[in-house]
């Protein structure tokens, strides 16, 4: 019996023949179907359909009254949407073929069997059932097929357009009627290749593809669209349909948008360049190892060390093959270093020269201080190794080397300046060049927009994309050179890192500022700024902080900037002065610091977050 989720079928029945009523009511009950109404002409039948739906109802094909069962299971039908299925005993032909236009779900011939009885009304229900799916399925597809914003096109086995929607008449310019029975090839001309085998899958149906093509309008211009096809087979007939996109728009911004990277990656290679000679020039050694161990780079002051002929010194390919971690037992914190991350020191290692004629060592060996640093991607997974090895050979000669330290401080500040120059003429270049070329094309993309008229969600994701490109590009040029800081000072400046840095982070910050003016050298600001920015920057990668906060006051004639977060902490080194133990960010704040004659405090502990003071002393 029909049964969905627990519920009996409950069935009508409308017979005149009270007595014939009653004998099928109680062959249905037994049957385990539900009776709960019963009619004796079509009159009464509408009026309980106007409070009660039963699942089916077996109506009698003669009945007493203006309206006989067959015009009956007409109305209800057409109004009611229930299966009717005829009890009758006249298998005349007149009167069949008259039940055959009310389409019926079937008949049950009087006297009838309780097996057949049963039969027909689950067959009724099944073929209701089925047809209701159908016609759900046709409203569907005939709704996707309308409101549809591709042209969607329907070949026959001979590649003959047979059905399309609206679209395809505006992106071919064809009328409905020129549409009709026209050939594919008369519209994408490549696409006729396109016919090979019928392999089918579930339901008759091919495997979708998707290509692109050149497609023809009606006045024989060309344009770029994307065709996703699939083959289906109905009464043993192939047909093919076509879902055809018009992907001119993006085409020409793919086109646009290779350029800008063409000339990006340029931009990128020379300032990579740059910066490989910028190191190449690095008085410490330098190896960067990849994430397999392997050495892929090696400066000329490295090569140096290998020339003076060391004992046990070794030029491996390796990070695991250098026979100096293996002497003296690094090669577990080399290992620890690629799982973990992180950095270590090691601790100064003489090594006796091969060749004790040399000039250059005057017959003493060398000393020489490994640091190793990983660099990590945003998953936090190592992907290279940095190795700085310095020869420290010259502390035997402590005036030369007060003499070193004095120049690299010097020349520390030299590059600082140089950097910062090198980084606005960077951001000027991006500006004038990269930032124009943005502007053009989102020009030219809102001139074509109006021109066009079109509503094309790609092409509204490509002004998005464009206008992101546009705010990344000023994001970085304020980092490379705050227009800021120049324009209207350090304390406007360090408002404007907050409110990027809040853009970016799901942290809250805050600035509390005493100072109403106050009036800095040009170099004094950059290298505060630089500082600050290196907090923040750290803040928001390492500390994993919920609040940042930022205080500028002035007191004594001292202006004080703190910087501080709620995070994780990390612990400090009981020396500050020796900040080469701390991480470049860090080391690279202490110098900054030095160069403008400011103090710099750190304080943190692992769980009890961190705070940077800089204290700048003010002239009178």
């Amino acid at each position: 019996m029909n049964e969905e989720k627990g519920t009996k079928t409950d069935v009508m029945i409308v017979e005149d023949e009270s007595i014939v009523a009653l004998d099928l009511k109680r062959r249905l009950i037994n049957l385990g179907y539900v009776v709960t109404q019963t009619a004796n002409s079509a009159k009464m039948c509408f009026q309980k359909l106007e409070n009660f739906r039963p699942n089916i109802i077996l109506m009698d094909i003669v009945l007493k009254g203006d309206i006989d069962g067959i015009e009956a299971a007409k109305i209800v039908r057409n109004k009611y949407n229930i299966p009717v299925l005829f009890l009758t005993a006249h298998n005349d032909e007149n009167t069949l073929n008259r039940a055959k236009v009310s389409e019926p779900y079937g008949y049950i011939l009087k006297p009838f069997e309780i097996r057949d009885l049963k039969d027909n009304i689950e067959i009724a229900l099944y073929k209701f059932k089925m047809e209701a799916k159908l016609k759900e399925s046709e409203l569907n597809y005939r709704t996707l097929f309308l409101t549809a914003t591709d042209a969607i096109v329907t070949l026959n086995s001979h590649g003959v357009v047979s059905s399309f929607n609206n679209k395809a008449e505006d992106l071919f310019d064809y009328s409905e009627k020129e549409l009709e029975n026209i050939h594919i090839s008369h519209l994408i001309p490549g696409f006729s290749a396109m016919n090979s085998s019928f392999v089918k899958t579930n339901n008759n149906l091919s495997l979708a593809n998707i290509k692109e093509f050149t497609a023809i309008k009606k006045g024989g211009s060309a344009f770029p669209v994307e065709v996703s096809f699939a083959k289906w087979e109905i009464n043993s007939e192939i047909k093919q349909t076509l879902i055809i996109r018009d992907i001119t728009i993006r085409k020409h911004a793919e086109s646009i948008i290779k350029k800008s990277n063409r000339e990006l990656q340029t931009e990128v290679t020379i300032k990579t360049n740059e910066l490989n000679a910028l190191i190449g020039q690095s008085p410490f050694g330098i190896r960067i190892f990849d994430e397999s161990g392997n050495i892929v780079f090696r400066n000329k002051a490295f090569e140096n060390i290998v020339n003076l002929d060391l004992e046990t010194f070794n030029n491996p390919n390796n990070i695991f093959d250098d026979n100096i971690l293996s002497r003296y037992n690094y090669l577990d914190q080399v290992n620890k270093l690629y799982k973990e991350g992180g950095q270590f020191e090691t601790k100064p290692i003489y090594l006796d020269p091969k060749n004790y004629k040399s000039d250059d060592l005057e017959n003493n060996g060398v000393i020489l201080i490994y640091r190793y640093y990983s660099l990590t991607d945003e998953q936090n997974e190592v992907y290279s190794v940095v190795n700085f090895i310095e020869n420290a050979t010259s502390k035997m000669l402590l005036d030369e080397t007060n003499k070193t330290i004095a120049n690299i401080n010097k020349r520390t500040s030299i590059i600082l300046e140089t950097l910062e120059a090198e980084r606005k003429r960077i951001s000027q270049e991006l500006h004038d060049s990269i930032g124009q070329m943005l502007f053009a094309i989102k020009y030219n993309l809102e001139a074509y927009e109006k021109v066009s008229n079109t509503d094309n969600v790609q092409f509204s994701g490509i002004k998005d994309l464009l206008f992101n490109v546009n705010k990344e590009l000023r994001n970085i040029i304020n980092q490379l050179h705050p227009s800021m800081l120049e324009n209207y000072g350090i304390l406007a400046a360090i408002g404007k890192l907050l409110e990027i840095a809040a853009d970016s982070s799901k942290a809250k910050y805050s600035f509390k500022n005493s100072i109403e003016n106050i009036s800095l050298e040009k170099d004094v600001e950059i290298n505060i700024y630089r500082i600050v920015q290196e907090a923040l920057n750290n803040s928001a990668k390492h500390s994993n902080a919920k609040n940042v906060s930022v205080v500028a006051a002035k007191l004594n004639n001292i202006f004080n900037i703190i910087v501080e977060d709620d995070g994780i902490g990390f612990v400090v080194n009981s020396n500050q002065k020796n900040y080469m133990n701390y991480s470049y960010g860090l080391a690279g704040m202490f110098e900054r610091a030095n160069a403008i004659g400011a103090n710099l405090y750190i304080e943190s502990s692992p769980g009890n977050g961190t705070k940077i003071i800089l204290e700048i002393p003010l002239e009178n």
